[in-house]
């Protein structure tokens, strides 16, 4: 993941996903869910804004298209390894 992925993931976490109010009860992992709904979200905003800002406006939008994919595939990865496997430490 480069640096700006991160960073967009860092930004979406960094607005609010302490408290996710789009989880569903018994949601296995209400966070990256929440995250996943922020970013659409944000990118949603992005691709109404008429300016480029010099390209700024588009490479963020795919900066999240990279931190959903990513996200997504962490969920793909959770649904196919058993909780033996999960150590509570980032891979």
């Amino acid at each position: 993941m480069n640096k700006l992925t991160a960073a967009a993931i860092a930004t979406v976490f960094a607005l609010g996903l302490t408290s996710v109010p789009y989880a569903h009860a018994g949601e296995r992992h209400p966070e990256i869910n929440g995250a996943i709904h922020k970013l659409e979200h944000a990118k949603t905003n992005l691709n109404k804004g008429a300016h480029d800002f010099g390209g700024h406006r588009v490479a963020a939008i795919q900066h999240i298209d990279a931190a959903l994919s990513e996200l997504h595939q962490a969920l793909e990865y959770d649904k196919h390894h058993d909780d033996k496997h999960r150590d509570g430490h980032r891979h």
